[in-house]
C-alpha cells in the first residue's frame, strides 16, 4: 500500500499517465459504445428476464432479509426495478458472473476486426502501459475465473421453457468462450490469471468446496419452487437455501 501511494504521488507518474489517458481515451470510448450496444441487446431480449427469474435465485435472496432495502424498488417483475446489489448477487450465486464480463469478447472482437494487426497491437499496448485498462481487464479475468459455465448450465435447467433456456444460455456460453479468448490474446496468457498465480491458485483451491454447494442450491431451488408445499416443508427448504447462499457468497468473495 505504501509503495502504491508513493508511486501514485510521483509527478513523473502523473505526467506519463495523463499522456496515456489522452491517447487511449478515444479508443476506450469506442469500446464502451460497442459494449453498451451488445449488452443492451441481451438485456432487452424479450426472453432474457424469463431466463434470469428462473435461472437465478433472485426471489430466494429476498428471504435473507439482509440490507436496509428490499431487492426491488417496486413490487413489479421488471429488470429496471431491481436494485444493483441483488442483481449482481444473483449472477454470482449461479456462477454466471454475467454483469462483470459480458460482452467483453464480442466488443474486443468487433474492434479488432476493423484493423486486426493494428488494433490487436494497440490493445496489448494499452494493457501493458495504462494502469486503468490493465486493472479493468484483470478484474474481468478474475470474475471469469470464478464463473463456471458447467454449473451455470445446471441453473439454466431451472428455466421451464426449453427454447428460452437453450437460446439465452447458448448466447451467454458462446460469449463467455469468446471473452476468455480475447482476454488471453490481449494479455498474452495461456490461462486466466497466469499473471496472478497467487489468486489463480486461491480460486482453484476454493472451487472444489463451493461447487457442491451450487449443486445443492440448484436442487433446493427446484424443490422450493414447487407448488403445494406445507408451511413446515417450505420453511425448512428456505432455511437450508439461505445457508447455501451464505456459503457461496463467502467462498466466491464477490457478492454484490
Amino acid at each position: 500500500m505504501a509503495a502504491g501511494v508513493i508511486e501514485a504521488s510521483s509527478p513523473q507518474y502523473h505526467e506519463e499517465i495523463n499522456i496515456l489517458d489522452e491517447r487511449y481515451t478515444s479508443i476506450l470510448d469506442e469500446l464502451s459504445e460497442i459494449s453498451y450496444t451488445l449488452y443492451r441487446e441481451l438485456i432487452d431480449d424479450p426472453d432474457f428476464y424469463t431466463y434470469f427469474s428462473y435461472a437465478a435465485p433472485i426471489g430466494e435472496i429476498g428471504l435473507a432479509k439482509i440490507g436496509s432495502r428490499p431487492e426491488r424498488r417496486r413490487a413489479t417483475w421488471k429488470i429496471e426495478d431491481l436494485r444493483a446489489i441483488p442483481w449482481i448477487f444473483s449472477w454470482t450465486q449461479n456462477r454466471h458472473m454475467l454483469p462483470a464480463w459480458y460482452p467483453a469478447g464480442a466488443t474486443f472482437q468487433r474492434f479488432i476486426d476493423a484493423d486486426p494487426a493494428a488494433n490487436t497491437a494497440v490493445l496489448k499496448e494499452m494493457y501493458r502501459r495504462w494502469p486503468f485498462f490493465e486493472n479493468l481487464l484483470d478484474n474481468i479475468q478474475m470474475t471469469m475465473a470464478k464463473a463456471d459455465m458447467n454449473i451455470a448450465h445446471l441453473y439454466s435447467g431451472l428455466v421451464p421453457d426449453t427454447k428460452v433456456r437453450e437460446r439465452i444460455f447458448g448466447m451467454i456460453k458462446r460469449e463467455f468462450a469468446l471473452s476468455r479468448e480475447m482476454i488471453l490474446r490481449i494479455t498474452d496468457q495461456e490461462s486466466l490469471l497466469d499473471n496472478d498465480q497467487g489468486l489463480q491458485r486461491s480460486i482453484q483451491l476454493r472451487n472444489p468446496f463451493i461447487d457442491p454447494i451450487n449443486y445443492l442450491q440448484v436442487n433446493l431451488l427446484n424443490e422450493l419452487r414447487q407448488e403445494g408445499l406445507t408451511e413446515a416443508k417450505q420453511q425448512g427448504l428456505a432455511d437450508t437455501m439461505l445457508l447455501t447462499i451464505s456459503c457461496i457468497a463467502a467462498g466466491m468473495r464477490n457478492t454484490g
